[in-house]
């Protein structure tokens, strides 16, 4: 019960941690124009 618990929460971690590299690079690559890539507009 404890693992599936921590296992839940490595997951969730991990999808988070995914997200956030993925913005970053996202945000990374449009700063050089190397490549058009779709940013969101603020």
């Amino acid at each position: 019960m404890r693992a599936r618990r921590a296992l839940h929460r490595a997951s969730s971690f991990g999808s988070l941690l995914a997200f956030l590299l993925i913005d970053f690079s996202r945000y990374f690559f449009d700063q050089g124009d190397s490549h058009p890539v779709p940013v969101r507009q603020s």
